[in-house]
């Protein structure tokens, strides 16, 4: 169905509408995919195929854009869950906007593609994604001008024609979509009798009596409920019971893979035999390297700032090259023993005194683009032959006695401290405001006053470097410090222990393929009995980490038909299918299903024998409420705003409605709500003053911005609703 006809059809519908920014990131799918892949499909969209290759595409460039540039390996289940998810949204809102501007006409001429690039209004992201950025694309303005049709000549990404014919038309799709999104946005409107009413709610309250009847004084017992009654309530109420989803129901019987005592002591051995090696060792650096599962931590420590209790006490009153242990700890959860062993002993300050000249590439990598937007390599490697010979002139000159203070206020990249002559004050050793290379520069490599280094800095990428020449002018007071160098290995189940678990779950496997019942099983095989009710595109399940495999055979499974052996972390599992749903509405075969009507039923039925009781409704019944019923409570209110409610009651909206509807002495019928039966009289009412000077302004506001969040609603409502998508994520795993 098209979004227009389907906004006439229904305007109540939820909008999720993508920004500009974020669509940007599916620039990086539109790149990474080919369209002569034939993979595995994940969903259908008007008769074609959504791909994995498509969806992965999609999936990296998310995680790239939320920090993430690795593999998905470094994600937790629920991060992958929220990333998945959202991969799935934006690639389907984005076939509906093309879709849908292909069904109506909205494309993009020729003109205005040209005022997309050099344009009054010029589209930021070509300006991004082509031409490197603002700076770069007003060096190169006036040429693209002259030169309008061979655009592509100015791209410094150095794309291949595919990729730039790629990049040209997801531009062009962004501004489709701000027109379709345009047009939503303009379908809905305030009027003025809405913003009255907005006015008036707000600014009248009422006094109010409340009598209140929780169920609770109202035993089960008296009150039955019909098979029948909850069909008639299914029935008018089946929109509450749909399945957007499919679903399966799976019970899994678990072991928890725990070390054993043999387990336990083969570290203990292990941590023995270490305590003689270390000993022994001259090189520690590698030793550690190679025998422990932590990496060496170079930080000085000075007695009590952060080595453990128990080294703390011991190992300050040692000399280098002591060797302390075994001893236990943990680490990630597990058990592990260690040892540790003191491998250096220094004075040393806690502070300094320090001055700097930051030198960052940055200017001469952009004189480098802007002469050449693709630089040949020698051209790129004799840049940053440039800037180290430009930083070493500064620095012998700095050695051979020119003013620090002066050079910084008139070269330094760091405008802040160039202010004061390059001064950063004292900074602390442990400070995390500058890199490790810095640290160690003025705290480890030498104490001598009015010293000038140079430090070479790396991005965490190794991608680039900079340079800080600084000055380390005092010093602050000495302390001892060592450093410990610790080898740690953690208690975990061998393979005999996995093996014998793995042993007795197959076991557990054999009895379920025989006919055995998982649940009637679980005393004679010690199990522990979970399960969880899983969907295509779940990740979580439980307590499971890596569980997507378990979601992946649930939906290749038929219900009852045959069990599966699967290892989570530290558990062995075996799992069948027992229910199963397909998408659309859940029936009243399921137990769940039928238990909630019960309850609502029996609740709307307490509310009818509660009115009953009372009889006819006046200020008497009300006030001789818990005489009627014995824990009733009846209470007045005073300064009740009819646009907040009673506060304390939000979750009653069929009370706080009544409320607002009675007129002064009036006493309301039996309202049902959710915890019991109120009745309600309003005393008094404060009505809002409106006169023709009264400033709506303020509700104006609030109810256009209103109107404009519903445009974030009615394509998720498509992408759930949408005839003609198909949702096979269950096969991704």
């Amino acid at each position: 169905m098209a979004i227009f006809q389907k906004i006439q059809n229904n305007t109540k519908l939820l909008l999720i509408v993508i920004g500009g920014g974020l669509l940007l990131f599916i620039l990086q799918g539109y790149l990474e995919s080919s369209t002569t892949s034939v993979d595995d499909s994940v969903g259908n969209f008007e008769g074609n195929d959504i791909s994995q290759r498509e969806f992965d595409s999609y999936f990296s460039t998310i995680l790239y854009l939320n920090g993430n540039k690795n593999s998905t390996s470094s994600l937790t289940d629920q991060e992958k869950q929220q990333y998945s998810a959202q991969t799935w949204n934006q690639l389907v809102l984005s076939k509906i906007f093309e879709s849908e501007g292909d069904n109506n006409g909205i494309n993009i001429t020729d003109g205005e593609f040209e005022e997309m690039l050099i344009g009054q209004n010029v589209s930021q992201y070509f300006v991004n994604f082509i031409f490197g950025g603002g700076q770069n694309y007003q060096s190169i303005r006036k040429d693209l001008t002259d030169n309008v049709d061979n655009y592509m000549e100015y791209d410094v990404f150095g794309s291949n024609d595919f990729k730039s014919e790629q990049i040209k038309n997801f531009g062009l799709s962004l501004r489709n979509q701000d027109k379709i999104k345009s047009i939503i946005e303009n379908s809905f409107f305030t009027t003025t009798s809405e913003t009255l009413d907005l006015y008036e709610g707000k600014y009248s309250n009422k006094n109010v009596t409340i009598g209140f009847v929780p169920y609770y004084l109202v035993a089960d017992s008296l009150i039955e409920v019909s098979d029948s009654e909850i069909k008639d309530f299914y029935n008018k109420n089946k929109g509450k019971y749909k399945l957007d989803n499919p679903s399966k129901k799976v019970v899994y019987g678990s072991y928890r893979v725990d070390p054993t005592p043999e387990d336990d002591q083969d570290v203990v051995n292990w941590a023995q035999e270490t305590v003689k090696l270390f000993t022994e060792e001259e090189n520690d650096q590698l030793f550690i390297a190679t025998e422990s599962e932590t990496k060496l931590d170079n930080q000085y420590y000075k007695k009590g700032t952060g080595l453990v209790g128990e080294l703390d006490n011991v190992l300050f009153e040692k000399d280098k090259g002591y060797v302390y242990g075994p001893y236990s700890g943990y680490s990630d959860g597990n058990k592990t023993y260690n040892v540790a062993k003191v491998l250096d002993v220094q004075y040393m300050p806690d502070s300094a005194k320090v001055s700097q000249i930051l030198l960052t590439p940055e200017k001469r990598i952009q004189a480098l683009i802007a002469i050449n937007s693709k630089p040949p390599q020698e051209e790129v490697n004799e840049m940053w032959k440039g800037y180290d010979a430009y930083v070493d002139s500064i620095y012998n000159a700095l050695l051979e006695g020119a003013n620090f203070s002066s050079i910084a206020s008139y070269i330094s990249n760091d405008s802040l401290s160039a202010l004061k002559g390059g001064d950063l004050g004292w900074i602390q050793e442990k400070s995390n405001q500058y890199a490790p290379q810095f640290l160690d520069s003025v705290f480890m490599e030498s104490d001598a006053k009015n010293t000038i280094k140079k430090v070479q800095v790396f991005t965490d990428d190794n991608r680039y470097y900079y340079y800080q020449i600084l000055k380390v002018s005092e010093m602050g007071e000495k302390s001892k410090k060592i450093k410990v160098g610790i080898v740690s290995k953690s208690v975990l189940p061998s393979n005999k222990t996995r093996d014998g678990f793995f042993t007795r779950i197959n076991t557990v496997a054999v009895a379920l393929n025989k006919g055995g019942d998982l649940t009637e099983l679980k005393d004679s095989f010690n199990l522990s009995i979970d399960s969880s009710k899983v969907e295509p595109q779940q990740y979580l399940v439980n307590d499971l980490k890596g569980a997507r495999t378990l979601v992946h055979w649930a939906f290749n499974s038929a219900k009852g038909k045959e069990c599966k052996v699967f290892e989570f972390d530290r558990k062995y599992i075996v799992a069948i299918v027992v229910e199963e749903s397909e998408k659309g509405f859940k029936t009243l075969d399921d137990d769940e299903v039928k238990k909630e009507i019960r309850e609502k039923v029996r609740k709307i039925k307490k509310a009818t024998y509660i009115a009953d009781k009372i009889g006819d409704v006046n200020d008497a019944t009300l006030t001789d409420l818990p005489k009627t019923f014995n824990g009733a409570t009846v209470e007045t209110l005073d300064n009740v705003n009819l646009y907040q409610g009673i506060v304390k009651l939000n979750f009653e909206s069929s009370l706080n409605g009544v409320i607002a509807s009675l007129e002064k002495g009036s006493v309301s019928s039996v309202v049902t709500g959710l915890d019991g039966a109120y009745i309600v009289k309003v005393n008094s009412d404060v009505p809002a003053t409106v006169t023709e000077d009264t400033n709506f302004e303020l509700e104006l506001n609030q109810l256009n911005s209103q109107n404009n969040n519903k445009t974030e609603f009615v394509l998720q409502e498509l992408i759930i609703d949408k005839a003609d998508l198909e949702d096979k994520r269950s096969t991704l795993q």
